[in-house]
């Protein structure tokens, strides 16, 4: 909440959105990130002090001989997506109450199923589309005036007249107040869901990277950070929705939470965050020729790991841990200098600056032991903590396996996940963390203290360190390759 009272609302909303990453069943960080994003939407975005204030990078591409573009087929039209909005932690749909809904251009409402029109409306003006009582349940759609003018089958789209950058406003009609409200561009399909209506936005690839920019990365950004992050959205979104297909099933190709991308449509656009999207429009990061699978967290610690260390996440070539610190720059080769390395502040690209918190890079916890044995317990069943002892850790010092021992037995930890929500309060930031028992004059644990470093699983792209490698002058296509080896900047050529 400092953050917010400091002024820095949208900065705000977005660590409260990380609580939610690694902590996805709290209704706490849940209704805190639902107030800031209120907050968000009507507080003016404030840039931090620091070395990159005022810095403006030049907007124009590097030479595209020092980047391979490699073209993906099918040449031609923008790829189109289907966004399921208002989706929980798990990236399922939210059951709207009903929908509220002005455009700002002039747009008719079809029946999705037969094709039937229903009506035409106005810019600016306020229609409802609401859940009918009868059997068959269907669909209403009031005017103005609160008139019931149509009555559909399940389905309903609304589409508006122009598509040069018309816009459609959707809110949850009174008594609800749950935040669920978004301005998008594109077409709006409602469908009949138990307890209420599925909001899915159809909309085309740029459109939807200039929702997620500022969502993902904070646009006071430097501009090649910005960049990266704007090529990786497109290609996560390419990949989750042709080749992951984790949504099929809910009717949709991505949900707008953590559980894909976070995408607030236009709310997230500013002049700036267009202006990066555009200058890398059809930019994607591709191996081989095929879409990659991009993977990416707030802070590695200075060292990102790779996806083959961590159990059960496979391999891939380009999930390859490397230093995030510049070339020569010692790094810890035994567990005494991990040890020092996490607990003081060393030079690293995703270090403390301008644009990342230094808790971000390094932190402590001191969770008691009697919080941390009932949490394990739960988790565990290992009865009273007698002590926890690390077994496993990746090149880059993250803990992959970690033993606790109790009074009713021990048990061996292996999971990413596992390990960041077990042990702490709400959970750890990341696994690179080392622990010290402090005991009581009888010998028996009393305080378990947490040095940690980074923010995220670790795996591929780094965010504070995009932003500290920019800040150096390193360009777009750099800081990509830095992270995932092998790769290559592809060209969709629509």
């Amino acid at each position: 909440m400092a953050l917010a009272r400091a002024g820095y609302a949208s900065e705000a909303a977005d660590q409260a959105a990380r609580l939610i990453d690694i902590a996805p069943n709290s209704e706490v960080y849940q209704g805190l990130y639902r107030s800031l994003v209120r907050g968000a939407k009507t507080a003016p975005r404030k840039v931090r002090a620091g070395r990159a204030k005022g810095w403006t990078p030049p907007l124009k591409l590097p030479p595209e001989e020092n980047f391979p573009l490699r073209t993906i087929p099918p040449v031609g039209r923008v790829p189109m997506l289907r966004i399921g909005i208002g989706t929980n932690s798990m990236g399922r749909s939210a059951a709207w109450r009903g929908v509220r809904f002005s455009a700002t251009s002039r747009f008719t409402v079809y029946d999705k199923v037969s094709g039937r029109r229903l009506a035409y409306g106005a810019p600016e003006e306020t229609w409802e589309i609401r859940a009918g009582r009868g059997r068959p349940a269907r669909l209403e759609l009031l005017n103005p005036a609160g008139q019931r003018v149509g009555r559909g089958t399940r389905s309903l789209k609304i589409q508006p007249r122009s598509e040069t950058g018309e816009s459609t406003f959707l809110k949850e009609p009174p008594p609800w107040n749950r935040g669920l409200e978004r301005r998008l561009k594109g077409e709006i399909e409602l469908t009949l869901l138990e307890g209420g209506i599925k909001v899915v936005n159809v909309v085309d690839l740029e459109s939807y990277t200039h929702g997620v920019l500022s969502a993902e990365l904070p646009v006071t950004s430097p501009m090649e950070a910005l960049k990266a992050q704007a090529v990786l959205a497109r290609t996560h979104a390419l990949y989750i929705s042709g080749i992951g297909k984790r949504h099929v099933k809910d009717g949709y190709t991505l949900c707008d939470d953590q559980h894909c991308q976070v995408y607030r449509g236009v709310a997230a656009e500013t002049g700036r965050s267009r202006s990066v999207v555009d200058a890398t429009r059809g930019r994607v990061v591709t191996y081989h020729g095929a879409v990659a699978n991009v993977l990416y967290s707030a802070d590695c610690g200075g060292h990102s790991q790779s996806a083959s260390e961590i159990t059960g996440w496979g391999d891939l070539p380009y999930f390859k841990g490397v230093p995030d610190v510049e070339p020569g720059t010692a790094l810890p080769d035994s567990p005494w200098a991990l040890r020092q390395w996490l607990r003081e502040i060393p030079a690293a690209y995703c270090g403390a600056s301008a644009h990342t918190h230094p808790s971000h890079f390094r932190w402590t916890r001191v969770v008691s032991a009697e919080e941390l044995g009932k949490r394990l317990d739960q988790g565990l069943a290992i009865g009273k903590l007698k002590g926890i002892v690390p077994l496993r850790r990746a090149s880059s010092g993250h803990l992959n396996a970690v033993l606790v021992r109790g009074s009713k037995g021990q048990r061996t930890v292996t999971s990413e996940i596992r390990i960041r929500s077990l042990f702490g309060v709400g959970s750890q930031r990341s696994s690179l963390f080392i622990v010290d028992t402090k005991w009581d004059a009888a010998g028996r644990p009393e305080n378990f203290v947490f040095y940690g470093g980074g923010w995220g699983h670790g795996v591929g792209f780094c965010q504070s360190g995009a932003t500290g490698r920019a800040i150096e002058g390193q360009s777009y296509g750099a800081i990509l390759k830095a992270y995932y080896h092998g790769i290559e900047i592809g060209h969709l050529r629509y």
